[in-house]
This record gives structure tokens, C-alpha cells and sequence, in this order.
């Protein structure tokens, strides 16, 4: 379902900005042929993204040989914001996508490789490390704030030692592109984001994992 959805947006959004920016020149020329023929053409785009109101205003412009000038600029108004939902909406479940197709695992076995039998060490290290992780993702929006990228990096590099030590390897190559996204100066709000979701989901992860005494 979510994948017919980005079919569908991505092939509206192939032809429904110029489409609508023809339909908005046609009004202006009066060239009724030409609004008929958009209009018939929009009327199947809206719908195929189940906005079936832009649809039916389409096939009643489809229709009709006498244009309401202020309708029309409406319609057209509609359009637009429609075309920068959608935008947006195919941006999400792309990033859903992609998040869905990672893997978040992490390794036990390597801090109990570390602490031996001690079970109070084990869980003071999985501890630490939630604590810790909270607090760098904090200095990092903060940092953000300030657009200081170099102060991102430098934290990026220093979580990447306690995503070995979980056995991280997803959160290890996300801190590798923090870095390079802050060395090339276009590190955006979204990354951060997906960075910051993740890492909260390990710690999620290995306090589970820890509880349940299974070592991913």
C-alpha cells in the first residue's frame, strides 16, 4: 500500500507542476482549448492521489466554456498547495522507507566479553552509555542552534568509540556521515534528526536486550 503511494506521488509530482503552471498561463491567455485539455489532465493526476475535490473542480473546468477568473485563481492557488503536500508526504515515506530497511542491532556479547561474570558492571556500562548518549545529543542540537558544525563533528567522533563498544555498526557508519556532512558545512536539521531517533532507539535496544538476557 505504502509502496503503490510513492509510485503514485512520484509520477503526480513528474507532471502536476507544470501542468498547473500551463493551466494558470491558459487562464490568463483565456485559451479555453487549452484549459479543457489541462483541465482533463489535472482531473486524472488529483485523482490518482485521492484528492477527488481538486479532481472534481478539474472536470467541472473541463466542462464548461466560461471561466470564473477568481475560481480559477483558487483552484490554481489549491493546486500548489496540494503539489507541496504531496512533496512533502513522498519525502516522509521515503524517509520511513528507509528508516523501515535499516537494521538497529547492537552486541552484548562484547561488554560481557569486557566485565567477565559482573553483572552490576555490565549494567553500569549500558547505563553510562544511555546517559551519555542523551547528554551528547543534547550538546549536538544545542551546537546545531549555534551552527557551530565543527563542536558536531568533534561529538560525533567521540560516540563513535561507545557504538563499537554496543557493537553498533548502523550508528557507527551514521556518525561517519555527521562528520563528513559537518566537514563539507551542509549537515541539516533532518539528518540530526534521523541520528537523534536512532540513538535513542538503541538505548531502548539494550536495556531490552539487557532485561531479556539476549545477546544480539
Amino acid at each position: 500500500m505504502k509502496e503503490q503511494r510513492i509510485i503514485d506521488l512520484i509520477e503526480f509530482l513528474e507532471y502536476a507542476p507544470k501542468i498547473i503552471c500551463d493551466f494558470e498561463k491558459s487562464i490568463k491567455r483565456n485559451d479555453s482549448e487549452k484549459i479543457e485539455k489541462l483541465s482533463k489532465i489535472g482531473r486524472i493526476l488529483f485523482k490518482q492521489i485521492n484528492k477527488y475535490q481538486l479532481a472534481n473542480d478539474f472536470d467541472r473546468y473541463a466542462s464548461v466554456r466560461h471561466y470564473n477568473l477568481r475560481a480559477a485563481a483558487s483552484l490554481v492557488r489549491l493546486s500548489k498547495k496540494q503539489i507541496h503536500k504531496a512533496q512533502q508526504e513522498l519525502e516522509e515515506l521515503n524517509k520511513d522507507s528507509q528508516k523501515s530497511t535499516q537494521k538497529l542491532t547492537v552486541n552484548l556479547k562484547i561488554i560481557k566479553d569486557l566485565v567477565g561474570p559482573n553483572n552490576q558492571a555490565f549494567n553500569e556500562i549500558i547505563e553510562m552509555y544511555g546517559q551519555q548518549s542523551v547528554e551528547y545529543l543534547s550538546l549536538m542540537h544545542f551546537a546545531y542552534q549555534q551552527s557551530d558544525l565543527n563542536k558536531i563533528r568533534k561529538i560525533a567522533h567521540t560516540m563513535k568509540s561507545s557504538f563499537a563498544m554496543i557493537g553498533c555498526d548502523l550508528l557507527k557508519k551514521y556518525a561517519i556521515q555527521i562528520e563528513h556532512y559537518c566537514e563539507a558545512g551542509n549537515l541539516n536539521k533532518n539528518k540530526l534528526t534521523e541520528f537523534d531517533e536512532l540513538v535513542k532507539d538503541s538505548i531502548q535496544l539494550l536495556k531490552k536486550s539487557a532485561k531479556s538476557k539476549i545477546l544480539l
